[in-house]
């Protein structure tokens, strides 16, 4: 459960409050205005090392993911997802996935803040119909230097809200679309 103070601030920017990961993030989106998604990491798929297996990719042409908003929806190989080594996990800059999404039993995340293209983030939100507040951001560009200063302050209160411990940080390179 979330502090009063992070319940509060999301009641007065018209959201629910979810868990204190979740809200952290939300509530971290508005106030740098860089969106960002926690994922349960005992719902991504690891390999042969026990390593876990995340990418950012373009999506199959066909392929499906049911989003937060419980909504299944059919993506084009235009769209770019993170995904594991077996499904997309998110739709990226747009919306996350329901089978990744950290929920009050979850032990372990992942975050992740990352950087798109504004031009195929619109396209996607528009195929797909959706509006969100991180596709909002992600089409009207934003800095990439926001990211390096949004993460320690987002990672220093989640471990001061959940009493959790951090176990590393992975900066991967750029995504490039095909």
């Amino acid at each position: 459960v979330s502090p009063e103070w992070l319940r509060e601030k999301l009641t007065i920017l018209g959201h629910r409050s979810i868990n204190s990961v979740v809200d952290l993030t939300n509530y971290l989106t508005f106030a740098f205005g860089h969106p960002m998604h926690a994922f349960d990491a005992e719902k991504i798929s690891l390999d042969k090392d026990f390593n876990y297996q995340m990418s950012i990719r373009n999506a199959k042409t066909g392929e499906k993911i049911t989003l937060l908003n419980g909504v299944e929806y059919e993506l084009m190989e235009d769209m770019v997802v993170i995904a594991d080594g077996e499904k997309a996990l998110d739709v990226a800059g747009v919306m996350g996935g329901d089978d990744s999404k950290v929920t009050e039993s979850t032990k372990n995340i992942i975050l992740s803040l990352s950087h798109f293209n504004p031009v195929s983030i619109r396209k996607t939100a528009k195929k797909l119909g959706i509006r969100t507040e991180a596709s909002y951001r992600f089409e009207n560009g934003m800095s990439r230097s926001l990211a390096d200063r949004v993460l320690p302050y987002l990672i220093k209160n989640i471990v001061e809200i959940t009493g959790g411990v951090v176990d590393g940080v992975v900066i991967e390179e750029p995504f490039k679309e095909t």
